[in-house]
């Protein structure tokens, strides 16, 4: 689904999503199909619920589209706004009826947020200063990438 939503094949996304639905009623019923391929409106899109179903899916796409970015590393830019969209969401989550699996991954998120706003900023003064800051060779967004991987990991299992 990470795939097809990035790649902007929103038709894709939403045939598998059916085939999810038709299996498992209860895990993926209630997500509803996706209507635009960028990643950012689909967490976005679940900033102000309380039931946390379409949410914890949200930032399960973050996570994967994470891995996507970090790895392609189109540009900068992109992967600063992608970390802004999760802080900004997380301000606003409201965690309901999660079971204890599902807090220690909201819990690992909320600490990649608090590095993400670092990263952000000395992106952000970089760019003032006006020396380029080279993600790739920056030890603090290494620290980032390989903190997105452990949680990518602990959802998979």
């Amino acid at each position: 689904l990470n795939y097809c939503i990035f790649n902007e094949r929103v038709g894709k996304a939403n045939e598998y999503l059916t085939i999810l639905s038709d299996i498992n009623k209860n895990e993926w019923g209630n997500v509803k199909p996706f209507d635009s391929p960028e990643y950012g409106v689909i967490v976005m899109k679940t900033l102000n619920r309380e039931k946390s179903t379409d949410t914890l899916f949200a930032f399960g796409s973050w996570v994967g589209t994470s891995q996507l970015l970090m790895q392609s590393f189109t540009s900068s830019s992109k992967l600063i706004i992608h970390g802004k969209k999760l802080i900004q969401t997380l301000k606003k989550y409201k965690e309901v009826g999660l079971n204890s699996e599902q807090k220690i991954i909201i819990e690992m998120l909320r600490n990649l947020a608090i590095n993400f706003k670092t990263l952000i900023d000395n992106y952000m003064a970089a760019m003032r200063n006006k020396t380029p800051l080279n993600l790739m060779e920056d030890e603090f967004f290494l620290q980032i990438r390989a903190e997105n991987q452990k949680i990518y990991q602990s959802i998979i299992e």
